[in-house]
């Protein structure tokens, strides 16, 4: 029986000696190593505070940028219009009728346009006179301008947006009112 027991204590012995040989961490060294982690966990958190404001300047400069675009693009719109209505004006007096009609329906647009950036009503309107400047003083009769601009209302075809007002208590005008609605493609500025 001595021997049975024998191979019992020499297993518990070893036991015991496996776990005493383990070297356990003394304070000391548990308090550095929760240190270095406290610092390691710092040093991750102002690199992600970093690359947060990092990330936060991008998307300003992002937003920047656009805004730069676009304000870009409505360059590029008023020139484009500039460019049509110099194209058209080109010889005035060689115009047709009917392309000084598109040609104050343009200068119309354009001017309502502006108005509307401006934050204000899309609403315009010419007299004979602010029409003839419009079309650079054409060489043609007086009647003709009018005639134009009664072509301008046909052409486009929808009073609510422009109208040649020819009523005897006012001056005749054309007015343009785009609050109301659109001009035909035909008859607008290239976007």
């Amino acid at each position: 029986m001595s021997m049975s027991h024998s191979p019992q204590t020499e297993g518990t012995a070893e036991e015991d000696a496996t776990v005493d040989d383990i070297d356990a961490p003394t304070r000391e060294e548990l308090a550095g190593a929760i240190e270095d982690l406290t610092a390691r966990v710092e040093g991750l958190s102002t690199l992600a505070h970093n690359q947060r404001e990092e990330l936060a300047a991008k998307n300003e400069r992002i937003e920047d940028l656009e805004r730069e675009v676009e304000e870009l693009r409505d360059e590029t719109k008023r020139l484009d219009a500039r460019t049509d209505l110099l194209s058209l004006v080109g010889d005035s007096s060689k115009m047709t009728g009917k392309q000084r009609s598109k040609h104050l329906i343009l200068h119309l647009q354009a001017e309502a346009e502006k108005k509307r950036k401006n934050g204000k009503p899309a609403k315009v309107s010419v007299n004979r006179d602010q029409a003839e400047r419009a079309l650079q003083h054409p060489d043609v009769d007086r009647t003709a301008i009018y005639k134009d601009m009664e072509r301008a209302e046909r052409l486009v075809g929808n009073t609510t947006v422009l109208r040649y007002a020819n009523d005897t208590a006012s001056e005749n005008q054309l007015k343009l009112n785009l609050e109301a609605g659109k001009l035909p493609a035909r008859f607008t500025r290239r976007e």
